[in-house]
C-alpha cells in the first residue's frame, strides 16, 4: 500500500548567510529578532501544508506561543516586517491574515520528491483562501482554518477519493518492471545484512533506504544488462557470515560499483567450493513480488 500522504517535514535548510530579513530582524530586535526569525521557520516546517491563517485571537495565541514572543503588538511589526522585506507574501497577509514565506516552501521541494502527494503552492493557497471567505477576523462565517469547504459536499469528496484512487492507479502502471525486481532485491539487501546485524540502520525509515537502494539496482538490471536473478545470488553471496564483502557493501550504489569485482569472486569461490550456481527466479517470489506495492509513496 502507498504510506499516507504528509504535508509537514522535520527538517529545512538554514543558510549560514544572513539575508535582508534576518539582518533588519537582528538589528531592531537584537537576538529576539533572530529567535523569532528561525521559530517562524521551525513553525512552518511542523504547520500542514505550510502556512497559516491568523483570523482570530486563538490563532495569535497559539502562534506567540510556539514562536516564543509573548507580545502580540511585537509579533505582528515582525510579521509586518517580514512581509515588507518580502520574506513573506505581502498578499496572503494584508488580503487574508495567512502569514506563508514562498522562499520556504522552494526550500523544502526535495522533500516531497518520494511522497505520493506535492507539495502545495503559494498559488494554491492564495487560492484556497480566496474562496474560504477568511479576510478578516471579524465574520463568523468565516471557513475554520484546515478545514476544506468541500470536506462537507458527500459528492465532492467522493469525486475527490475517486482522483486520488486513479493517480495511485496510475503510478503503479508507471512502475517499471526493471524496478519492481529491484526493489525486491534492495530489501534482500537490507534484511540480509540485518541477519548478523539486527539493529542496522534500525533509526532511519525502511521505506526510504530501500527506495534510494532501489535506484541504483534498476540501473545494474536496465544499464548494465544484469538479471534480477544474478544480482540475487551476488547479494546472498556477499552477505555471506565471514565474506571480507559482507561490511563493505551497505547500499546500492556500492553493489553497482563493485558488482563485477564481486560476480567474479563469486564464481572463483563457489567452483572453489564446489557449490556451482543457485538459480532464482525473482517472479515466483510471489510474497515479495506483491510486497512491492508498499514502496510506493
Amino acid at each position: 500500500m502507498a504510506r499516507p500522504e504528509r504535508h509537514d517535514v522535520e527538517y529545512f535548510p538554514f543558510l549560514v548567510k544572513q539575508g535582508k530579513t534576518l539582518t533588519v530582524l537582528h538589528n531592531k530586535y537584537g537576538l529576539e529578532g533572530i529567535g523569532f526569525f528561525t521559530n517562524v521557520m521551525r513553525f512552518f516546517a511542523i504547520t500542514p501544508d505550510h502556512h497559516y491563517c491568523i483570523k482570530n485571537e486563538s490563532d495569535m495565541m497559539h502562534f506567540i506561543s510556539v514562536v516564543g514572543i509573548n507580545d502580540d503588538a511585537k509579533a505582528i511589526d515582525m510579521i509586518e516586517l517580514m512581509v515588507k522585506t518580502e520574506k513573506l507574501d505581502k498578499e496572503l497577509w494584508e488580503n487574508h491574515k495567512v502569514i506563508v514565506c514562498p522562499a520556504f516552501i522552494e526550500s523544502i521541494k526535495d522533500a516531497y520528491k518520494r511522497r505520493a502527494n506535492d507539495i502545495i503552492t503559494v498559488e494554491e493557497i492564495r487560492a484556497k483562501y480566496q474562496g474560504s471567505g477568511v479576510i478578516v477576523a471579524k465574520n463568523d462565517t468565516e471557513t475554520p482554518q484546515g478545514v476544506n469547504s468541500d470536506d462537507n459536499n458527500p459528492q465532492k469528496r467522493k469525486e475527490k477519493k475517486r482522483k486520488e484512487k486513479s493517480k495511485e492507479e496510475k503510478r503503479k502502471k508507471e512502475l517499471s518492471p526493471e524496478m519492481r525486481d529491484a526493489l525486491i532485491l534492495s530489501e534482500l539487501l537490507l534484511t540480509s545484512h540485518r541477519k548478523e546485524i539486527p539493529d542496522y540502520l534500525s533509526g532511519k525509515d525502511d521505506e526510504q533506504t530501500i527506495n534510494s537502494w532501489a535506484q541504483d539496482i534498476e540501473k545494474i538490471i536496465r544499464l548494465d544488462k544484469k538479471s534480477p536473478d544474478v544480482i540475487r545470488q551476488v547479494i546472498l553471496w556477499a552477505k555471506t557470515p565471514g565474506c571480507f564483502w559482507f561490511p563493505n557493501i551497505q547500499s546500492g550504489s556500492k553493489l553497482r560499483k563493485q558488482f563485477e569485482t564481486l560476480y567474479s569472486q563469486m564464481i572463483t569461490d563457489n567452483k572453489k567450493n564446489g557449490k556451482g550456481s543457485q538459480p532464482f527466479k525473482i517472479g515466483a517470489d510471489k510474497a515479495a513480488a506483491e510486497n512491492v506495492d508498499k514502496y510506493f509513496k
